[in-house]
């Protein structure tokens, strides 16, 4: 809440961390820019990821699984569900 009302600043690092985590640069977080603004025109899908809440949170839950033979079995069984092959993208 200290960082909602300002009562609290984010460090520059952490302000790079959570810019990484969501695939943004930092200027997204200021009042100038938007996410819309931050990719081409032509990136649509990309800009319809940011909007998903439940894209979102599968995104963030991938990025915290420490093992990459796990995120690897998560993506086949996401494909598997999505019923997307491996060379599909």
């Amino acid at each position: 809440m200290r960082y909602e009302t300002g009562n609290a600043r984010i460090s520059c690092g952490k302000l790079y961390t959570i810019a990484r985590t969501f695939g943004v640069p930092i200027s997204a977080f200021f009042r100038d820019t938007s996410i819309e603004n931050y990719a081409d025109e032509s990136d649509t899908e990309m800009r319809s990821l940011f909007r998903d809440d439940l894209c979102l949170d599968l995104l963030r839950a991938y990025e915290a699984i420490p093992s990459r033979f796990q995120r690897r079995k998560v993506l086949d069984i996401v494909r598997a569900a999505a019923r997307i092959k491996a060379t599909e993208r």
